[in-house]
C-alpha cells in the first residue's frame, strides 16, 4: 500500500492477490483449469471499473479477449461494487459493458480471415504472407468480410 495525498491507495495489488488466489486453490484442488480461471478472474476484477464509458469498442474487446470468461467478469465487476442497491451511474456501466459484450460476441461469430484463405488468394510463406497475416489481424476487428479480405487485407506498401 502507497500512501498519496493522505490516503492509502492500493497499487497492484490485483498481482499480489491472484498469487494468493492461486495458492489457495492449488491447496483444495489439482485442477489448473479452475487455478487459471481464479487467477485470471483476481486480476481482471478492476478493469471493467477503470474503463472510461468514451473509449472505443477496441478497449473493451481486449479486455473481453485477456479474460477467460467475459461474462463471469461482468458478473463479478456487478457484485464488486460493494452497494445493496445499485445506484444509476453503475447501472449505466452495467448497461454499456453488456453493449459492449454483445458487439464484442457478435464479432467473433463472423468468419475471420484465415491463412488458408490467404494463401488461395494469392501467395505461400514469405514476407509478404506475414505482412497480409497482420492486416487480416487488423481486418477481423474491422468486420472485414471474406470476400472482401482481398482488397482489405493486402500489405501496403508502407509496412
Amino acid at each position: 500500500m502507497i500512501r498519496k495525498k493522505g490516503q492509502w491507495t492500493s497499487i497492484g495489488y490485483e498481482d499480489a492477490g491472484a498469487q494468493t488466489a492461486r495458492d489457495a486453490v492449488l491447496r483444495l484442488t489439482e485442477d489448473r483449469k479452475l487455478d487459471g480461471y481464479v487467477e485470471n478472474m483476481v486480476k481482471m476484477h478492476m478493469r471493467p471499473h477503470n474503463i472510461p464509458l468514451t473509449l472505443k469498442p477496441k478497449s473493451t474487446n481486449r479486455m473481453f479477449d485477456e479474460s477467460v470468461s467475459p461474462e463471469d467478469l461482468l458478473l463479478l465487476f456487478h457484485c464488486d461494487t460493494g452497494r445493496e442497491v445499485a445506484d444509476e451511474k453503475h447501472m449505466e456501466r452495467i448497461w454499456w459493458l453488456e453493449s459492449r459484450l454483445e458487439r464484442y460476441d457478435a464479432a467473433i461469430q463472423k468468419p475471420e480471415v484465415t491463412a488458408e484463405d490467404l494463401a488461395a488468394f494469392w501467395y505461400g510463406p514469405g514476407r509478404l504472407f506475414l505482412l497480409s497475416l497482420q492486416n487480416a489481424d487488423r481486418c477481423t476487428w474491422q468486420k472485414c468480410q471474406r470476400r472482401q479480405s482481398s482488397k482489405w487485407c493486402q500489405p501496403s506498401s508502407r509496412t
